[in-house]
């Protein structure tokens, strides 16, 4: 099964299980890990894909050190980021918080938030090392439909 497929599965899915998530946990782990998983990272290995990932840009809060939810790791550099908030939530009222943790980490490339239906996808086309305002890709997986997919392919 090639890439468009798995999103495809992935995005009925998420339709059949987006009204029983609740809150940020059941978010990730019910849309969000599917989802990087699909993208093709292995959430269970570590050296992978790093949960609770504090870096450089951490500041302490109420004690505890700030963490970017995932942090996926190419040959041990960080290279994405993944914040993820609950399902109903507006994933761009994070922008800003993702951008901290982007800005703060130099080898990071592509940083996304998600409430595990909107994904905003950001990189540093304006400025080396500093996350754009504004996402060059946004992707609601439950508006995907692969049909319409391969009907802009063939056009």
């Amino acid at each position: 099964m090639g890439f468009t497929e798995e999103i495809a599965k992935l995005s009925d899915q998420v339709r059949k299980r987006a009204d029983q998530v609740v809150g940020e946990e059941a978010t990730k782990m019910a849309l969000i890990v599917p989802f990087i998983n699909t993208l093709g990272y292995d959430c269970y290995d570590p050296s992978e894909v790093r949960p609770e990932y504090v870096a450089d840009f951490a500041i302490k809060k109420a004690g505890q050190f700030e963490k970017v939810d995932y942090a996926i790791a190419i040959n041990d550099t960080i290279v994405m980021l993944v914040e993820a908030k609950a399902r109903g939530q507006k994933a761009e009222a994070y922008d800003g918080q993702l951008r901290r943790y982007f800005n703060g980490l130099i080898a990071t490339k592509v940083a996304v938030v998600s409430n595990g239906i909107e994904y905003r996808f950001f990189t540093d086309l304006r400025a080396t090392n500093l996350m754009d305002e504004e996402p060059f890709f946004s992707f609601n997986i439950l508006e995907y439909d692969l049909k319409l997919e391969f009907r802009l392919i063939r056009n």
